[in-house]
């Protein structure tokens, strides 16, 4: 939708633009508006990947949150008192953000530092009246060696990766583990983690350096290098996990301060921090069982 159009529907509805233009008026406002102090809304993926996680971060304020497994959020604004001048005036926007999609933003309206909602177009809690729809920009899909692996045993789970980018070149920088010497395969770094968050570990060939590489990923389908998950080691536990990739998606538009925002929200604890990384992957979950 152009900006001139986004801001004829935001002129008629009274409420938001869904694109970043930078109107500061006021004239908008009616008054049958109502102020409220939080922001609802859904987030859906295009090609209907597991929404969960996907990071909402309203820049102004420096406050996030993230989807729950229906693409819901509830983010609430700081009280008036406690902004700049005693409540702000304006546009702003609130960015969703997930890795391997391109980052969306809606524009929001505060006046004295309140959201100002038309009636007709929001419930009462300030419930957006249109879901934020993310484009996919690199499709991920984790190629499991071991559906089901059992322990004790000596074998390794390995998981590879295919990449491909539906709407256009993608660059990727991979994390991976130097080969010791001349002839030795890589292997791709990454995270596995159970489904009830109790578990988070590192993947990566033990003895060897990490280093990244970039890969520029099209239409086309590329393989990169399996991880490889020894049961041996204590990593694999019984229970369900999800396996995540060391992998970072570059894409234009990301506005200064959302992934230091993301990266505070994650916490301190590194593998933590990675798997908590948005990223839509399919196919990449395995069991444990004795």
């Amino acid at each position: 939708m152009s900006t001139i159009a986004t801001f004829a529907r935001l002129a008629l509805a009274g409420i938001l633009s869904f694109s970043a233009f930078n109107c500061t008026s006021n004239s908008l406002y009616s008054d049958d508006v109502q102020a409220i102090n939080k922001i609802r809304g859904i987030v859906e993926l295009n090609d209907g990947a597991d929404v969960e996680g996907v990071f909402v971060w309203f820049k102004i304020f420096n406050i996030s949150t993230q989807c729950d497994e229906n693409g819901e959020f509830d983010l609430k604004i700081p009280n008036p008192a406690n902004q700049s001048g005693g409540g702000l005036d304006g546009i702003y926007q609130i960015y969703f953000y997930m890795a391997n999609y391109r980052i969306d933003s809606v524009g929001v309206i505060l006046d004295k530092g309140q959201i100002k909602l038309a009636g007709a177009d929001s419930d009462k809690d300030g419930m957006l009246d249109s879901p934020i729809l993310l484009d996919n920009i690199l499709r991920i899909e984790a190629q499991i060696g071991n559906p089901l692996v059992l322990i004790p045993q000596r074998d390794k789970q390995t998981v590879g990766f295919k990449l491909s980018a539906p709407t256009g070149r993608v660059n990727v920088i991979l994390t991976r583990s130097n080969p010791i010497s001349q002839g030795d395969p890589q292997f791709l770094s990454g995270v596995i983690g159970d489904k009830n968050k109790n578990l988070c570990v590192e993947i990566f060939r033990r003895g060897r350096q990490q280093g990244n590489s970039n890969l520029e990923v099209g239409a086309s389908w590329v393989d990169i290098y399996p991880m490889e998950i020894l049961a041996a080691t204590g990593d694999l536990q019984v229970g369900d996990f999800e396996v995540r990739p060391a992998i970072t998606v570059e894409q234009a538009g990301l506005p200064a301060g959302l992934l230091l925002a993301l990266k505070d929200a994650a916490g301190a604890d590194a593998c933590a921090a990675a798997f908590e990384m948005p990223m839509a992957v399919w196919n990449n979950t395995f069991s444990v069982r004795r």
